[in-house]
This record gives C-alpha cells, sequence and structure tokens, in this order.
C-alpha cells in the first residue's frame, strides 16, 4: 500500500497497471484521511475512504470516488467549495487536479463527521432517478385509459377520445404505444408535437401545464385555420379531469391538476327547425328520395328526438308496436341505463311499414331479381342488386336499419342523405342533431313541461334539457305582447259607478 505526497506530475507518471489497480494514499498534511488515487486499466481515479455513522453499514469502511484526476483542469479549489454537492450526484463525476480534489475531499470528510453519508445519498438519487425513469407517462396513462374505455363508454366516445389523445396528447411518434397497427400516416406540426403532454410523467403534471396547452387550443393556435376552438378545448379538458381521475385511483397521483380550471362558455348552438317554414320544406322533400331505407331514419329521428347512434343501431326486439313503446337498453343510452318512451301514432305507423317490408322482404328480393334479368344498363343493374341485397339483409336482420356492405352491423350514418334533403327543402345551417333540439323546442312551443321533455329525451340533468328546448321568436312575442296588455291595462283609469234609479213596476 503506497503512500505519497500527491501531485499531479506523480500522477501523470503513474503506470495503467494491466489487470487489478494501483491505489496511492495522500501524506499531504491538509489531505483529509482516506484521499487517496487509484489508477486503473485506462483511467486514473481520486477516492475518499471513510466509515458512516448511521445506517445497516454504520462504522463499515466504504469507499467513494469522487473524480477524475486530470492536470489540465481549470477549476479551483474555489469551485469545489461551491459545487461539491453537484459534482457527488450520479453521472456528474468531474475532472479534477490533485489540489482541487484534496479540496473537495476535505469538504465532504467534514460532511461525513457531522453525519452525512455520501455514498448513501448518491444511491439515493440513483434509486431515485430510476423509479422517475419507470414512472408511467401521459402516453402510458392514455393507454391504459382506453383499455378501461372499453368496458365503461360507448363505441363512439371512444372514437372521440382517441381523436382527442392523437391530435393534443401523445406525439405521433409515441402513437404505436397506444395502437402498434396503426400505419397511416398523418402530417405532422413538428412545433405543435413539443408541445404534447405525452411524455411527461404523470405525476409530474401541474395545472399550469394543461392551462397552458387548453388556452392555446381555445384561441385556435392548434387549428389550422386559426379559429377559436373552446369546444374542442373543453373536450380535451374533461377528457383530461377523467384520466387524471383515474391516475389517482391506481395510485399514480395523489390529486387532479384539471380541478380549477376555467372552461370558455363558447358558443352554444341554438339551431332548430322553423314549425311554420322550413319544418313543411322538409316533409315534403322527404317524400321526393328514393332511398326508403335512410328516408325513415331520418322520419324516426324527427317523429322520436332520439340520437342519431340510437335509431340507426336499434334492433326490432326494443319494440312493442301493440303498446307504442321503444325500450332502449342500457348499453344503447348515453345515461347508460334502460329508457322507455312512447311513441307517437305517426313514429309506430312508419315501423310498422318497416316491419311490413321487412316481413316481405324476401318476395321484394325476388321480384326484383326478375327485373334484373331484362336490365342491361350496368348502373341500373348495380342500384337493382344493392335494392335487393338490402331487400334480403332487412328480411334476416334485427337492426331496423342494417347494412348491406358489412355483415350483421346496421348503417352507420345518413349524413350525406341528409345534406342532400337539406338542399331539396331549401334548409341551410342545420345539422341532423339539430333535429333533436328541434323536437324538444317543439314540444316546449306547445306547452310540455321541461320535465316531460327530458323524460322524452333520455336526458338525466335538467339542465341539459333546458339547452336543448329553446323558444321560439313567436312564442316569446305572444308572451311579451300578453304581459304589455296587462300594463296597458293597469294604466287606464276605472269609470266610477253610477247609481240609476229604476221606475217602479206597474
Amino acid at each position: 500500500m503506497a503512500k505519497a505526497e500527491l501531485t499531479d506530475t506523480l500522477i501523470a507518471n503513474l503506470k495503467h497497471p494491466a489487470s487489478g489497480f494501483v491505489r496511492v494514499w495522500d501524506a499531504h498534511k491538509t489531505a483529509p484521511p482516506g484521499f487517496a488515487v487509484v489508477a486503473f486499466k485506462g483511467a486514473k481515479s481520486f477516492v475518499l475512504a471513510y466509515r458512516s455513522k448511521a445506517g445497516d453499514r454504520a462504522g463499515k469502511e466504504r469507499r467513494l470516488a469522487i473524480a477524475y484526476a486530470d492536470r489540465r483542469s481549470l477549476l479551483s479549489p474555489g469551485d469545489a467549495r461551491a459545487q461539491w454537492e453537484q459534482w457527488l450526484k450520479p453521472g456528474n463525476k468531474p475532472h479534477l487536479t490533485v489540489a482541487v480534489a484534496r479540496e473537495f475531499a476535505r469538504i465532504l470528510h467534514g460532511q461525513i463527521a457531522a453525519g452525512f453519508d455520501p455514498l448513501a445519498t448518491r444511491q439515493s438519487v440513483r434509486n431515485s432517478n430510476a423509479a422517475r425513469a419507470a414512472a408511467p407517462t401521459v402516453t402510458a396513462l392514455a393507454k391504459n385509459y382506453l383499455t378501461w374505455a372499453k368496458d365503461h363508454k360507448r363505441q363512439r366516445s371512444i372514437v372521440e377520445d382517441v381523436s382527442l389523445l392523437r391530435q393534443y396528447i401523445v406525439r405521433a411518434d409515441d402513437w404505436n404505444q397506444i395502437d402498434p397497427d396503426d400505419e397511416k400516416k398523418r402530417p405532422v406540426n413538428p412545433e405543435l408535437e413539443k408541445r404534447k403532454l405525452g411524455r411527461h410523467k404523470v405525476a409530474d403534471i401541474v395545472r399550469a401545464d394543461i392551462e397552458k396547452l387548453y388556452r392555446a387550443i381555445v384561441k385556435g393556435e392548434w387549428s389550422p385555420d386559426r379559429k377559436p376552438t373552446p369546444v374542442r378545448g373543453n373536450l380535451l379538458l374533461i377528457l383530461v379531469s377523467k384520466m387524471m381521475n383515474l391516475a389517482c385511483e391506481w395510485g399514480l397521483r395523489t390529486d387532479n391538476p384539471v380541478k380549477g380550471i376555467k372552461r370558455e362558455a363558447g358558443n352554444r348552438r341554438t339551431r332548430y327547425l322553423d314549425p311554420k317554414t322550413e319544418l313543411p320544406r322538409l316533409v315534403a322533400a322527404l317524400d321526393k328520395f328514393n332511398d326508403r331505407h335512410g328516408i325513415n331514419a331520418v322520419r324516426l329521428l324527427l317523429l322520436t328526438g332520439a340520437r342519431r347512434g340510437e335509431v340507426l343501431h336499434a334492433t326490432w326486439d326494443q319494440f312493442d308496436l301493440d303498446a307504442g313503446t321503444w325500450t332502449k337498453p342500457s348499453g344503447a343510452t348515453k345515461q347508460k341505463r334502460e329508457h322507455v318512451v312512447d311513441l307517437s301514432p305517426q313514429a309506430v305507423a312508419v315501423l310498422r311499414q318497416m316491419r311490413r317490408d321487412a316481413d316481405q322482404g324476401h318476395r321484394r328480393a325476388d321480384a326484383l331479381e326478375r327485373q334484373l334479368v331484362q336490365e342491361k344498363d350496368p348502373f341500373e343493374r348495380q342500384r337493382i342488386m344493392d335494392r335487393v341485397a338490402l331487400a334480403r339483409t332487412q328480411h334476416s336482420s334485427a337492426f331496423l336499419f342494417p347494412s348491406i356492405r358489412r355483415d350483421g352491423a346496421p348503417i352507420e350514418s345518413v349524413r350525406k342523405l341528409w345534406s342532400a334533403i337539406c338542399v331539396e327543402a331549401k334548409i341551410t345551417g342545420i345539422r341532423l342533431h339539430d333535429v333533436r333540439h328541434s323536437f324538444a323546442s317543439f314540444l316546449l312551443r306547445q306547452g310540455h313541461s321541461l320535465q316531460l321533455i327530458g323524460h322524452l329525451l333520455g336526458h338525466s340533468q335538467p339542465q341539459t334539457t333546458a339547452r336543448y328546448s329553446h323558444i321560439m321568436p313567436d312564442h316569446a312575442r305572444a308572451a311579451a305582447t300578453d304581459v304589455g296588455k296587462m300594463i296597458a291595462g293597469a294604466g287606464r283609469k276605472r269609470q266610477s259607478a253610477q247609481v240609476v234609479k229604476l221606475e217602479p213596476r206597474r
């Protein structure tokens, strides 16, 4: 065991052993006990041997590598006094001259005498870093959330969640962690990709992170046309809030950072069909289309006020046409509970006709096939073939509106047909979902209560029904006129009564 007063020249001339190590203890008068230089194959390091005073290794000798030996270093003893805590961190092994390393060792020796254990501290930091590296990211949370959603949410809601996660949360390069089979290439904005929270640790997310992202979306910074998108931002806020609530349940964090973020009100839609002008034109337009399959779906939407998915995914076993009721199962409703709704005679009539058409579907298909033999025009032949497929599918399917493209599934949309209907009826600015708003507004106009309207629509919250039930201008004008008449009448002077003397009877 060699001992000498260490100098930079001595260390530079110290030979690297072919195997093992060579250690020289420092005999300098200011050197702390246990300070030495060790030469390995390819490296020379300063070490400090010490005995800790606490922990499971109290009293046992421990040896800490504190720095590499480098006579070219420009660091000073003052740097050691200022930076010694930073130098102790894992991965921060500095290059020092012997004078600076000796000062570093002296500082550590004093700290050890006061009860500090540098090796234990370094190991604790390593463990903390390892735990942090293993901690789940927001992308991992998104993957677990979608797995949870498959058992708790409707498919349409999951599709919307996936769209929000892909656009605002999960980076394009990381999407394969969620859906390894998705190989579709999508345009990527590098600047926006950097602002996504997917690679952040779940435990590190704070309210400011989410609020900054939310405000940027609301202002339109994420929109290609730079238009404000408050509704989109609010949907994301709801999604992230649910994800963070689940993270709390799963022990990934202790609070929900979304709590307290104020949402933008946005522009709520108040569009509905005008009962005096637009509704008659719309009903007349329905009779001009040959697509009875899709037209019947639109008729039922008008007559029931149901959600598009509830109508298109409805099955015959949900209806009791004799009683005039539609029992929507819990899995098909937004409120996740069974909903029994009474049908109007007009809706029952549409359903009865559809049932008769379905029962006669095989006969209608046979007749169309005979017509197909005589048809030469290729476009007309294709149209007849589609009608044949639809007639047979209607005859055998449990769905009211089965698809001829996907076996055992209903049609997914009538949006193209709805657009064509609106063009024919000369109606603009109304979505298919606005038919549901119209249904609620018609009921309100007839004097029905919000409670009854909410029951027919399947709302669980009265405030939702209030948003759907729009007061029509003529109705509001009539109410205002009634008040005006009452006030005007109150201002008139009453005529004083006069006593009229009647002549006595003869």
